[in-house]
């Protein structure tokens, strides 16, 4: 008992390393890792692979060495008993060894396709599940249902030519030990009266208890080595993942010293935030050169441009023009080639991730929301915003009335958020990501990626009302990408992107003026939206040039 229960503690404790350094390194991966593996593949890691660890393994493994240790003291009582018999004992272990070889090469690559062909399956449940009303709309449940069949049946068959091998296996040992015990019978044919009787008979009854004993153990070392491709899946994600990149080290400090690292990041870990209300946020690109995979092509060329803190900037472009790409480099989330980006300069370069993206509050256009009740969507890091901040978040987010009750707002503050936000509409779920970045008192920019795009003109100018009261209060930077200029068209800089290339960048009057490439995305607009524009752009210029 003791045993056994030192063995599976250890067995325990091991598994569960290797599913915190796996869920670690997936964790710290890069953005591009995940658009490159599906997610079936990763949730069969930490499904199918963890449990052959945590189960199969550890079992096999106690087995193995417990049969293991019988099989030996039961060759050892045999030797004694009838010592002619090991002159046939090493030809036996001989010939078990090299079967049990050529079948566990057969079945630990078969069970290594298993592992393979089962990821499709997760990947094609979770796709069908995310589009359940698309397949009913349109009657694609049988294509859908033959399709998953053939990817089973494929996964089927690795895992049945798996069970053949094995059993076959089994056979073959039995048939081994068959010879064994006949051996054993014309031995004792053949040496009448060398030996005593009982003796004879002593090693016929161990003969027959090892037949079965000799297969069992064989057979679960073969198992072990088998499921041991699961431990080979999860130290691979353990180990040899790519991960985001920690701050570099300055140029001017010696790279190989981990002192000079440490402080770098304690420097960093240590940096205050202007007081409320004091312009923060100003942004530097210089010579910026941008992929999304080390293997993709380049999708930002040599953007430079400097933004003002405090003020707010329009980013436009055609599609494909690099306008996110350009709000993920300021995170650090896809690969830059060369250049660098400040942000009150500070270099993002040699800052923790952490404190980089603690920096910049993001509103996406398809935003993330989390199983729990609207205030954790709100608050996930648990910064413990009172009812008062969080009410006035959810009203500048038009979520809740003006003229709401305590009662109203605790009820929406409890509500639950199903996963991925299903119970909400698209338009809620932006405007609890709005609510969300506008809690972020520590962010110096605000980060809008199309985040208005399922909501009306109303809402629309209702929200962009907010955000520009709430950044020229706070102090904050915010960077806009739109999909209608009349959200853009009052800020204060305008960045136009072109394949990946800055073609215009200055006040938004002076670009209109210019008649350049941002104002003939204007004109594009017919001849009254255009004059609506270019009317709204200098009301909004005169109203700055009289606040200043």
């Amino acid at each position: 008992m003791l045993r056994a229960v030192l063995f599976f503690a250890t067995s325990l404790r091991a598994s569960s390393s290797l599913h915190g350094r796996a869920l670690s390194s997936v964790l710290g991966a890069p953005l591009w890792w995940f658009q490159a593996n599906p997610v079936g593949r990763i949730l069969n890691r930490f499904t199918g692979d963890l449990n052959n660890a945590d189960e199969m393994l550890a079992t096999a493994l106690f087995e193995t060495c417990q049969l293991g240790l019988m099989a030996l003291a039961a060759f050892v009582a045999l030797a004694i008993a009838v010592p002619w018999l090991l002159l046939a004992l090493p030809l036996v272990i001989i010939l078990a060894w090299k079967l049990r070889q050529f079948a566990t090469k057969s079945m630990r690559e078969l069970k290594r396709l298993e592992g393979v062909t089962k990821s499709p399956l997760h990947s094609r449940l979770i796709q069908a599940a995310g589009s359940l009303v698309a397949l009913r709309a349109y009657g694609q449940e049988a294509s859908l249902r033959h399709s998953f069949e053939k990817k089973l049946d494929v996964n089927a068959s690795a895992w049945w030519w798996w069970l053949v091998c094995n059993r076959l296996f089994g056979l073959l040992l039995d048939l081994l030990t068959a010879v064994l015990v006949i051996t054993l019978v014309f031995v004792a044919v053949g040496l009448k009266g060398e030996a005593s009787d009982s003796a004879f008979a002593f090693a016929l009854v161990y003969s027959l208890s090892l037949s079965g004993l000799i297969q069992y153990w064989i057979r679960q070392s073969a198992l072990a080595e088998s499921f041991m491709t699961s431990v080979e899946r999860l130290c691979y994600f353990g180990n040899s993942l790519p991960q985001e990149k920690a701050p570099s080290v300055p140029a001017n400090r010696n790279a190989g010293s981990d002192a000079d690292v440490a402080a770098s990041a304690s420097a960093s870990a240590a940096m205050t935030l202007p007081s409320i209300g004091t312009p923060r946020g100003g942004i530097v690109f210089t010579d910026l050169v941008v992929r999304y995979r080390p293997d993709m092509p380049i999708v930002l060329h040599g953007v430079s441009a400097t933004i003002d803190a405090g003020t707010k900037v329009g980013i436009v472009g055609r599609t494909g023009a690099g306008k996110s790409s350009l709000l993920l480099a300021l995170l650090r989330v896809n690969t830059i080639e060369s250049g660098t980006i400040t942000i009150d300069d500070l270099d993002a370069a040699h800052t923790s991730l952490r404190n980089l993206r603690r920096q910049v509050a993001v509103i996406p256009q398809m935003p993330n929301l989390f199983s729990g009740t609207v205030r954790f969507n709100l608050d996930p890091s648990g910064q413990h915003h009172s009812n008062a901040a969080l009410c006035k978040a959810l009203r500048e987010a038009r979520l809740l009335p003006a003229s709401s009750t305590d009662s109203a707002l605790t009820t929406l503050l409890e509500k639950e958020v199903e996963a991925g936000g299903e119970n909400f509409s698209a338009g809620e779920c932006q405007l609890l990501a709005l609510a969300r970045a506008l809690l972020r008192n520590d962010a110096t920019v605000l980060a809008l990626d199309e985040a208005t795009a399922n909501l009306d003109h109303a809402s629309d100018d209702a929200i962009q009302e907010a955000l520009h009261n709430a950044g020229r209060a706070r102090g904050r930077t915010a960077l806009v990408i739109a999909h209608r200029l009349s959200s853009v068209i009052d800020a204060d800089q305008i960045l136009v992107l072109s394949a990946g290339r800055v073609a215009e960048h200055g006040p938004t009057t002076e670009l209109l003026d210019r008649q350049g490439e941002f104002s003939s995305i204007v004109n594009a607009m017919g001849e009254i939206g255009a004059t609506a524009l270019r009317a709204q752009a200098e009301s909004a210029a005169a109203a700055r040039r009289a606040a200043d």
